[in-house]
């Protein structure tokens, strides 16, 4: 079972529809437009917005990971803050708000990315969440020269990579791991993150294989619904919600 977690997150408060703000680290957010008014993504802005979020008492604050845009007339998400330091700025500015980070797993090295998280998490006093994510965008990672593995090969990186990630956020002392992509030695990183046991996971597979993997290694998973009817809604949130139950684990939704 889930270890029970000591934090003032407020993920894990009383409400049980909680709200949050979603890709205002990308031009345009969430919106494929050319109408104007878009979100012109911008620092003074997204202080602004994050700060009067916070105070509204919005529980999330979620910045989505995108290196290219993607053409077209639109462009759409052409020009993005990158995650890491899209939450520490916003968490220095913030009180309240669960500030996320979102990270292609293929991209950074657990080793790096724990720290950057423990960092966060210090910076926010104990706010911090991570949105793992396996990349599908493929013209992005030919800019990393990254390896593009097969669909389900991705979840099971990913799967790795999160428990060598939360290994460094609990051991004390230097270690090793060894696993089938990850085999390091002397592993240290001090301070460790102030949540217990650790912060908290999201995870938006939606797949046969992103399902098992949102249902078996992450706190929440950001539902993309298949049906626009609550029937429907309803139906995928209780299979997975019967699938992490049946792995001795409770997954809240998120939609």
């Amino acid at each position: 079972m889930q270890e029970r977690p000591v934090t003032d997150n407020p993920l894990y408060n009383d409400n049980r529809m909680k709200i949050g703000i979603i890709a205002m680290n990308c031009s345009h957010g969430s919106t494929i437009t050319q109408a104007d008014g878009a979100w012109d993504m911008n620092w003074p802005d997204t202080k602004e917005v994050a700060v009067m979020a916070d105070r509204a008492g919005f529980e999330v604050l979620l910045p989505v990971a995108r290196w290219k845009g993607y053409g077209g007339p639109t462009n759409f998400n052409n020009r993005t803050f990158e995650t890491y330091n899209w939450a520490s700025a916003v968490a220095a500015v913030t009180d309240y708000s669960c500030i996320f980070s979102t990270s292609h797993v293929p991209l950074i090295h657990p080793v790096a990315a724990a720290k950057q998280c423990a960092t966060i998490d210090h910076i926010s006093g104990g706010r911090f969440a991570l949105n793992v994510v396996c990349g599908w965008f493929k013209n992005e990672f030919e800019m990393f020269q990254a390896n593009w593995s097969e669909h389900d090969v991705r979840y099971e990186y990913a799967a790795e990579w999160l428990k060598f990630v939360r290994q460094i956020w609990t051991q004390e002392g230097e270690f090793s791991f060894e696993g089938r992509w990850f085999k390091s030695e002397n592993v240290w990183s001090e301070p460790k993150p102030i949540q217990k046991p650790m912060p908290p996971v999201m995870n938006a597979g939606g797949s046969a294989a992103g399902q098992i993997f949102a249902a078996t290694q992450a706190d929440m998973n950001f539902v993309i619904l298949k049906e626009r009817d609550l029937e429907g809604g309803k139906a995928q949130i209780d299979h997975l919600k019967n699938m992490a139950r049946e792995a001795g684990r409770d997954v809240k939704s998120w939609v």
